[in-house]
């Protein structure tokens, strides 16, 4: 077999094993992310002093863990091991935060009630920022070392995104459909979450396995004893790099926004629905497959779009359909009955239709400040780079997260939740029959200020429509390297490369 041919094969094995990887690790962070807060709310009853206090402590969390970013990005570029430098801290990772995951959500069976269930839930979940920051970084830091050619990088970083995005997917879909209604396991969502959870990190466990196994690391030397250290990673180095290249900064911005906006709508549909549309989960679950669907298809299209307009060209088409998304949900809302809620579905095709091509352009621009950064500073230093991608998405979760907790404190939203939670703990319990259970929640709810819902999407369109606007805005004017660019500077450094050696 050729040199060319054998390279050939590792470069196919390593986008698969890696690609892979990203399911069951996203089927976890979407359990945690996008659910944590629905699962205390319906599972938990809490005052509304304390769902503010839950969700001050849980923006410090994120706030205080993405500054931790570039610290493990730090600690990445340090790790000399046999294994290479990201594979050990992916493993760690995986391992420890599926046990806090688990932890987690069985925790409404403990019998923890009130300011005890706020400290406990608050030191979980720190522990779980900590340990799945060590995958995440670990995990996306090893994306710019599998290519440097910009149409397998496309490839890559869009079936990458494929994956995770599969993988929130099945999180997304199966989990509403399982923890509220008649298809609930048990019976009562108390015993759905804690066996949900331990199916979903049975599937991060394995997919991160293949990703360990799979993915042929290159080797690492270890530093030599007669290094300078003037030439030594450290923390002021850091942030040295991360002032100098102007267009890694210019993108965490963009992703900021983004990561603030992308999901404000996803966040409140499970409470809306069902104090709209009833307390039925696979209403929610038929909303997911729509938005998974739309979610997967861009990023088989996106190395076609992407050679076809540009990136930069793309960006406006990718607000323009989401924004027209957005729109209609608002005004297809005053459409009652099931046949408004399927045409709320249909919308969705739309906003995450747009959303997602927009995030693969920002990946792509992540992926291409690491030769920007070798360009201008003559290192790669790729963990420290792709700290910035997670760090966006705390913050911007941190946002998104005190909006939602807000307007459902504005609403008295935790009225209803913990109506619910008092009935789906009397059925763990023996105290009601799940047919009881049904026709008191679907009593309670029926009694629900129709203002309610109106807010609700009012807030749910306005948000994300000026948010994205802004951060389309900005990545066109700031983030400068498209394709021509970027093939310059790979040109650049290969020659460089060829007159030093």
């Amino acid at each position: 077999m050729s040199v060319e041919n054998a390279a050939r094969r590792l470069a196919r094995r390593n986008k698969w094993a890696y690609c892979f990887g990203g399911i069951g690790r996203d089927m976890a962070y979407q359990l945690f992310n996008a659910w944590l807060f629905t699962f205390i709310l319906l599972t938990n009853r809490i005052t509304l002093s304390q769902q503010l206090t839950l969700t001050a402590i849980f923006i410090l969390c994120k706030l205080w863990d993405g500054f931790n970013d570039p610290i493990m990005g730090f600690i990445i570029e340090k790790t000399r091991t046999r294994f290479g430098k990201f594979k050990p801290w992916m493993l760690v990772g995986v391992f420890t935060n599926s046990v806090v995951l688990m932890v987690i959500f069985s925790s409404s069976m403990f019998g923890i009630t009130g300011w005890s269930y706020v400290a406990f839930i608050s030191c979980m979940y720190l522990l779980w920022d900590i340990t799945f920051t060590m995958n995440d970084i670990s995990y996306w830091s090893m994306l710019p070392a599998l290519t440097s050619n910009n149409s397998d990088r496309d490839s890559t970083s869009a079936w990458a995104n494929l994956m995770a995005g599969a993988g929130a997917g099945i999180a997304g879909v199966s989990i509403p459909f399982f923890t509220a209604g008649r298809f609930t396991i048990g019976g009562s969502n108390l015993i759905a979450y804690a066996v949900i959870s331990g199916i979903i990190c049975m599937f991060f466990i394995g997919c991160q396995l293949l990703t360990f196994f799979g993915v042929k690391e290159e080797h690492i030397a270890l530093p030599q004893k007669n290094k300078k250290s003037g030439d030594e990673m450290n923390i002021r180095k850091v942030f040295r790099i991360l002032k100098k290249n102007d267009q890694l900064l210019w993108t965490a911005l963009v992703m900021l926004i983004y990561n603030s906006s992308g999901s404000i709508l996803a966040g409140m549909l499970t409470i809306y629905v069902y104090i709209t549309y009833g307390y039925e989960g696979y209403l929610v679950t038929v909303f997911s497959i729509v938005f998974g669907v739309m979610g997967a298809l861009p990023m088989l299209l996106f190395p076609y779009l992407s050679k076809t307009f540009g990136r930069r060209k793309l960006i406006w088409l990718c607000i323009g359909i989401s924004s027209l998304g957005y729109i209609m949900f608002f005004f297809m809302g005053f459409i009652g009955g099931m046949t408004g809620f399927y045409l709320l579905a249909v919308c969705g095709v739309l906003i995450n239709f747009g959303q997602s091509l927009f995030y693969n352009i920002l990946t792509i621009n992540i992926s291409n400040a690491v030769e920007y950064n070798e360009w201008k500073t003559g290192s790669r230093n790729e963990g420290i780079i792709f700290s910035l991608r997670p760090l966006m998405a705390k913050f911007g979760g941190a946002l998104q997260f005190g909006i939602i907790s807000v307007t459902y404190a504005v609403l008295h939203i935790n009225d209803i939740t913990n109506y619910i939670s008092k009935v789906e703990n009397g059925v763990y319990q023996g105290l009601y029959t799940e047919g009881q259970k049904t026709e008191l929640i679907s009593a309670a709810l029926k009694n629900t200020n129709a203002s309610t819902s109106l807010v609700l999407r009012a807030i749910m369109v306005v948000l994300p429509v000026t948010l994205l606007l802004t951060a389309c805005y900005i990545c066109w004017r700031k983030c400068t390297i498209d394709e021509k660019k970027y093939a310059e500077i790979v040109a650049d450094l290969a020659a460089i490369k060829a007159e030093k050696n």
